[in-house]
């Protein structure tokens, strides 16, 4: 965007003589429909909420338990098969080791 001064000049010149009107811009105008919204949006959570409180952190609390259980036993079969890598690869390394010094 550039910057035209003699435009800049003849706005400023144009609201100081009171021929053209600067309305202040409403801050608040969209603040009433969003705080409608909010209490919609709490009411029908309320109203169609499936479980207490109590049971869905229960819920999701046994959710996350059983994620971290998963992650755990991924984990253990990963570290299981890069050992069996590390084993098969010295094997063969140790064969080829072997195979040269024969040579």
């Amino acid at each position: 965007m550039r910057f035209d001064s003699e435009k800049t000049l003849r706005l400023l010149r144009a609201i100081l003589s009171g021929d053209v009107e600067v309305r202040p811009k409403q801050i608040y105008s969209g603040l009433p429909a969003f705080l409608a919204g909010l209490g919609t949006g709490i009411a029908v959570g309320i109203l169609f909420a499936p479980d207490s409180g109590e049971e869905t952190r229960s819920r999701l609390a046994d959710r996350a338990r059983q994620g971290v259980e998963y992650a755990k036993e991924k984990g253990q079969d990963l570290g299981k098969r890069a050992q069996e890598a590390v084993g098969r690869v010295r094997e063969e390394t140790d064969t080829g080791t072997g195979s040269a010094k024969t040579a």
